[in-house]
């Protein structure tokens, strides 16, 4: 789950805060076993869980930002919201919620400022948004040689800094700083 959410969510959440500069982690294994439900709805037989289904993270930004993020799986479909993020700043709060997990670049989420929901049609239009126009995005900027509508490499390595320092972090119980630039 790290590897893929994390690796999915960290460039958004480091986009949106900055660089993070230290992380303090916990993680846990609340569902020992899991079954997976094929499209018929049939369940496979139980498999033992052997990476963490629950992680929780603070890091602190090279702006000196506190970001507290937690990351679960294993709940039944409709239980709760897949995406739950809570922004509060100086002059307001953002909350964007909605049903895939921590990819607001997938499937539009509902945004709401300062308790407003807003219309992110005009920002999202059409299937623009959706996962195919996602893709055909980031394939266009990247033959056009934009930069910024694409992840680099240097980019990659800074999130596996990330995600490697959260299981540093978990597994000896000590706050992590990385290296800035």
């Amino acid at each position: 789950m790290l590897n893929v959410l994390g690796g999915h969510e960290t460039p958004e959440l480091t986009l949106l805060f900055g660089d993070f500069k230290s992380i303090s982690a916990t993680t846990a294994i609340q569902f020992p076993t899991y079954t997976v439900i094929d499209t018929d709805g049939k369940r496979s037989e139980p498999h033992a869980n052997t990476q963490p289904d629950h992680i929780l993270f603070t890091a602190t930004t090279t702006q000196d930002v506190l970001v507290t993020v937690s990351w679960t799986v294993g709940y039944r479909k409709g239980a709760k919201k897949l995406l739950d993020w809570e922004i509060d700043g100086t002059e307001g709060s953002i909350r964007i919620e909605g049903d895939v997990f921590g990819m607001p670049h997938i499937a539009r989420p509902s945004v709401y400022v300062d308790g407003v929901e807003e219309d992110l049609e005009a920002s999202y239009p059409g299937e623009n948004h959706e996962a195919i126009g996602s893709m055909s995005r980031t394939w266009t900027a990247f033959a056009k040689g934009d930069e910024k509508g694409y992840s680099t490499i240097e980019e990659g390595l800074k999130i596996f800094e990330v995600l490697n320092s959260i299981k540093k972090s978990a597994a000896d119980g000590q706050r992590i700083d990385l290296p800035t630039s």
